[in-house]
């Protein structure tokens, strides 16, 4: 009787409940004269080791008592082990587990499949080009696969052939979005079909959704309201509906959730066409938390004097910086501005600061370091990113190329740009050559004597330059605005 006892106590342990007792024992007696945690022994490690409820056992012999002789002995352990040998880390394979536990009768199909057909999946996934660590990844998040036959598998990818024959290219769809196995052809289809209604042009479609697969995850019904939404921000249609296949989490937002971030962000003063830029460009903060990631963000720009129109202004041109932890890469460059010499909370460090938040502090110490390259003494490049402190934001192949000219063809002292830092702003081709050109013709003809000072030739505005070098005489615009043909007269005459 104390043995009987026993017996039926380490039944209530591994999860078989009192009013199910009865039942699962006259299903099968042997549960009362066999030694279960001897025989279950190395089953509970092995499921303690991958993180499995205790109770699972119980529920699988409640659902079916022969299910014993699957989880009695090694039956377990060596499926197991099998995974781990396809590549599976024990990581993955008790992720895997714990979702096929979600539906028990999913679980208990699982342990009694014969051990030589767990490779079944595996092998077809690497007919599709995938390779082990992917296909271990892939079965971890849809691990029913294990469950599927040769037949099931080639209809589950049957509907995807509409954007590829290719089995390589369906096999990095659904690398990048296991779930679309999940999916039913006529939701796929109708998604498909939606999209291309929108966007007008199939070919666009399918090659987007190839690239983003994961908005075939939603149907029509859930995608429309949200593109709606869109819209009424003044987005194109068009545009709404290729953000929407780039970024399928905004649909998951719903229209609820993306209209409060939308009023918070209109709450701190920020335009429609900044929103519509930030929902482009920074889609990730209208899925955020608003208490734990938005607003933290946006308050350390305010903290900093930049709010309202400001604060609107700046987003507009640098949506990307809500991307960053904002607050600890704030100060970590104000302790690197006031190094360079800038004063705390100047009009000049708010300048700075706006200018260099897209920057990481290396490419800031680095623009210095550039400037030093070209010539310029440590303090005269300092001094030049305090009066201009749009420096930071500069491309480095421009800002070498303009030096270049300045230098070579213009031949002029890299000096001249610590009085006149605006040249290194000017463009190239549009400004600075056509001035020069004009500039060193009227010197070559004897008008000029010598040359105005770079200030001039890049400050002057466009209808004072024209009419004070350009106009005045005949060949002037010919000249200013480099017609080869024209040019080519002129040098005949």
């Amino acid at each position: 009787e104390a043995d009987l006892y026993k017996r039926i106590e380490f039944l209530r342990e591994i999860g078989i409940e009192s009013h199910n007792l009865a039942q699962t024992i006259c299903k099968c007696p042997s549960l009362l004269t066999r030694n279960l945690s001897g025989d279950l022994y190395h089953t509970l490690k092995c499921m303690e080791s991958l993180c499995l409820r205790k109770s699972l056992i119980g529920e699988l012999l409640t659902l079916d008592p022969k299910l014993i002789e699957h989880l009695n002995g090694p039956s377990f352990v060596i499926k197991v082990k099998l995974l781990k040998d396809y590549g599976f880390a024990m990581v993955g394979i008790g992720k895997l587990l714990n979702k096929l536990s979600c539906k028990i009768d999913d679980f208990a199909k699982f342990l009694r499949l014969p051990h030589f057909k767990l490779v079944s999946p595996v092998m077809f996934l690497k007919k599709l080009g995938l390779k082990q660590r992917e296909s271990c990844t892939l079965l971890s998040v849809v691990p029913s696969l294990f469950l599927c036959n040769a037949t099931d598998l080639e209809l589950k990818i049957s509907s995807l052939k509409v954007f590829s024959e290719d089995k390589n290219v369906i096999g990095k769809m659904i690398a990048s979005c296991p779930l679309l196995l999940l999916q039913t052809r006529k939701c796929l289809f109708e998604t498909l079909d939606y999209l291309e209604g929108v966007i007008t042009d199939r070919e666009n479609v399918v090659a987007h959704v190839m690239k983003y697969p994961g908005i075939l995850l939603h149907c029509k019904n859930a995608i429309q309201p949200v593109l709606m939404f869109l819209e009424s921000l003044g987005l194109e249609r068009k545009c709404a509906a290729i953000l929407l296949i780039r970024q399928p989490f905004l649909i998951e937002c719903g229209t609820e959730g993306l209209c409060k971030h939308v009023e918070f962000f209109k709450s701190k003063g920020l335009g429609e066409r900044t929103i519509c830029k930030l929902v482009l460009k920074c889609s990730a903060m209208f899925a955020a938390s608003i208490e734990k990631r938005v607003a933290p963000k946006i308050k350390a720009l305010e903290n900093h004097g930049i709010v309202g129109k400001e604060l609107d202004s700046f987003l507009l041109s640098r949506p990307q910086s809500l991307r960053k932890t904002l607050q600890g890469d704030i100060n970590r460059k104000i302790n690197l501005l006031m190094h360079l010499g800038f004063q705390e909370n100047s009009p000049e460090m708010l300048a700075a600061l706006k200018a260099s938040l897209q920057q990481r502090n290396a490419s800031m110490g680095g623009r210095i370091k550039q400037l030093v390259e070209f010539g310029i003494t440590h303090d005269k490049a300092c001094r030049m990113v305090r009066d201009a402190p749009g420096l930071f934001n500069m491309n480095d192949g421009k800002l070498r190329e303009k030096v270049k000219f300045l230098v070579n063809t213009m031949c002029r002292s890299v000096n001249e740009l610590e009085e006149c830092p605006t040249y290194l702003f000017c463009s190239l081709e549009n400004k600075i050559k056509p001035r020069f050109r004009i500039l060193n013709w009227l010197r070559s003809i004897g008008v000029l004597e010598e040359d105005p000072p770079l200030s001039t030739i890049v400050n002057t505005p466009e209808d004072v330059f024209r009419q004070q070098f350009v106009e005045c005489h005949a060949q002037g615009p010919a000249i200013y605005q480099g017609n080869p043909l024209e040019l080519m007269c002129l040098e005949r005459k």
